[in-house]
């Protein structure tokens, strides 16, 4: 059986990590005959492979992306069938289209399927680089589906890819790629404790330059818990540098803030062939997020002697190990990987005293009616908060159950008229502390906001009020354009100092909670960093049933903002008083459930957002449609009542 190997893209990290290692596991097969495609200038590293390797060079590999891609396209197919294969192992995430041999996609970067990341490119004005984001992602889609099967590191990122490809690639499956480990050269037995200082590694080779913040916090914090740390970082961070994009100044500002600057060594950029003594050195592994473990990081770290956390989450110390919140897609991953080693359970057992099991001083009110299939995954994401109130409308599923076995505080609320649930729950709640957070049970708190919201609340001279950015989920998809992103709401503040507006519009059916009302604050506002998610986990019926609804109340209000002045004095101020302003204007506009959709579709960008932008925003425009066709009727019902009354 001869099997042809593409390893044009493994030139350093993970793809050499990927070709090394499969060279010792395939001869376990069998006698059989392998050719493997490198570019040019690796033919010297592949000396190392085994003797029935037959390496072969391209020089067209190292012309660029482009070129490479043309190479696999249309030059690996016809010396693949040339040879005689029998079958074609690519390494990476691309693979000829019309293969002449059945394929085998060794995926190993799930860059191309996750979406923050072109997120993060459009942040930073990289649109160059957003263009070429999207070919590429393109590509490896198109790959998965050509080839016969697709193997990825974890089931994690076969989730990622399926959902990318919206269940068209063709074969997918998750298992180890049988990895032999590095030898570790920090001198320890493996199951000794090691000596401080205790070295963590982030292989910041790829430019994942988001996490350094989240990292270097983390590291104040485990100084903090376990004495004598250090971060090892494969970059270098000196002011003014600007690496992919970002600039280093940040960093090294976040450094002497926090007091780290001498726990941070940065080796600048470390070949392949050094790598294994870098990660054999260090203690413990970070895997920087975006593909939060499945990518090239991941790759060497199951080959490194050490544990690793994922980068997005800031460390807890808890029961002799450390333990991040990670994301959804990486939990089966983090169960495996992330498993502090027996070398370090001992060190790290004595260091719950660092803070991490300490409750925060916030009171978190929750108002709910029946959100059973939410409640759970909110009240998991406020476990860090010292109370939890959840304030609820007498629920007929199991809502009030799963609240009370998460431990929060579970209120009736009736409305009789007069104050709503959050007004009343703010003006008769015995909170205890002086922080309240307000959080709809279809949102969640991700830990990075966690404990930013800890750090502002112990400034004395802080802000009385703080505006969090919420990050809408619809259909599986985060809308960050149609105008959806930012989405500031005044949600964490003292409590005394701030209620909800009253609007004076009572729709029936709309509920006894507060629908779009703003919280008017006495005294000054910031703004947090890092986002809240609102993720509901219920279906669609529940979305249109809500919005509904919804337009039952907001036809109310838009006549009683027609009968008011376009220009007035408002509550509120800044951006707040220029959207209420608009709102007046919009209200007395022609075809609104059109300008909706044009305005959210086209003006704000929402095709951006792929199919689920689309729905959004025809979704959108039909709730403003239902807006004015109930407008009309109320109108008429207050003619007919006139007429009436003159009778």
């Amino acid at each position: 059986m001869r099997i042809a190997i593409n390893a044009i893209s493994a030139t350093a990290g993970g793809g050499r990590t990927y070709l090394l290692n499969l060279a010792r596991t395939l001869p376990e097969l069998g006698p059989h005959e392998y050719r493997v495609y490198v570019p040019t200038g690796s033919l010297n590293k592949a000396a190392d492979l085994p003797e029935n390797f037959e390496v072969r060079g391209s020089r067209w590999a190292e012309s660029g992306f482009l070129a490479r891609l043309l190479w696999e396209q249309f030059t690996l197919p016809r010396r693949v069938r040339r040879w005689g294969a029998d079958v074609l192992l690519c390494l990476g995430n691309f693979c000829p289209l019309r293969p002449t041999v059945p394929v085998l996609l060794l995926s190993r970067n799930s860059l191309y399927f996750a979406p923050d990341f072109l997120a993060d490119l459009l942040q930073r004005k990289h649109y160059w680089w957003a263009v070429k984001y999207l070919l590429m992602r393109r590509f490896a889609l198109w790959s998965t589906r050509a080839a016969r099967l697709t193997i990825t590191p974890t089931r994690a990122m076969g989730e990622l890819i399926r959902s990318a490809a919206r269940g068209r690639a063709p074969c997918l499956r998750a298992m180890w790629h049988g990895f032999a480990p590095w030898p570790s050269t920090n001198g320890q037995p493996a199951d000794a404790p090691p000596p401080p200082p205790y070295r963590f590694l982030l292989v910041s080779h790829y430019n994942y330059f988001r996490n350094f913040e989240t990292v270097f916090r983390a590291l104040a914090r485990l100084r903090a818990g376990m004495g004598q740390v250090r971060l090892i970082l494969t970059t270098d961070l000196r002011p003014g540098l600007r690496l992919g994009g970002y600039d280093t100044t940040r960093a090294f500002r976040l450094m002497e803030e926090l007091g780290i600057r001498d726990l941070v060594i940065t080796l600048g950029p470390v070949s392949y062939d050094d790598l294994p003594g870098v990660y054999g050195s260090a203690h413990a592994v970070i895997c920087p997020a975006y593909a939060e473990s499945f990518s090239h990081t991941l790759v060497e770290a199951m080959a490194s002697p050490g544990p690793g956390w994922p980068g997005h989450s800031v460390p807890k110390v808890d029961r002799g190990r450390i333990t991040a919140r990670a994301s959804s897609g990486c939990r089966e991953a983090a169960g495996r990987v992330f498993q502090l080693a027996p070398a370090l359970r001992r060190v790290v057992g004595g260091c719950r005293r660092g803070g991490s099991s300490m409750k925060a001083a916030v009171s978190v009110l929750v108002p709910v009616k029946n959100e059973e299939a939410n409640i759970a995954a909110c009240l998991e994401s406020l476990r860090w908060a010292d109370e939890i109130f959840v304030v609820d409308s007498q629920s007929t599923d199991g809502t009030v159950r799963l609240a009370e076995a998460a431990g929060a505080r579970i209120v009736q609320f009736h409305y009789e008229g007069g104050l709503k649930k959050k007004n009343w729950s703010l003006a008769n709640l015995p909170f205890r502390n002086e922080w309240v957070l307000i959080i709809d049970a279809d949102e969640r708190v991700p830990p990075e906001l966690a404990e930013e919201i800890q750090e502002c609340i112990r400034r004395p001279d802080g802000p009385g009020g703080y505006y969090l950015n919420r990050r809408l989920i619809f259909l599986q998809r985060w809308i960050r354009h149609a105008g959806w992103y930012p989405s500031w709401n005044l949600r964490l503040f003292r409590h005394r100092l701030g209620r909800y507006e009253t609007v004076a519009v009572d729709a029936p059916q709309t509920g006894d909670n507060e629908v779009h009302e703003h919280v008017v604050l006495q005294g000054r506002v910031g703004y947090l960093r890092h986002d809240l998610v609102h993720h509901d986990y219920k279906s669609l019926f529940h979305f249109i049933e809500r919005h509904n609804r919804y337009s039952d109340w907001d036809s109310a209000v838009y006549l009683e903002l027609r009968r008011q002045p376009i220009l007035q004095r408002d509550p509120l101020h800044g951006a707040l008083r220029r959207k209420r302003l608009m709102k007046r204007i919009w209200v007395r506009l022609p075809f609104r459930a059109l300008l909706r959709f044009l305005y959210m579709y086209v003006l704000r960008a929402g095709f951006l957002d792929g199919t689920a932008g689309w729905h959004f925003c025809l979704l959108s425009s039909i709730h403003e449609y239902h807006i004015g066709l109930k407008m009309r009727e109320r109108l008429r019902e207050n003619g007919r009542q006139r007429r009436h009354s003159y009778a």
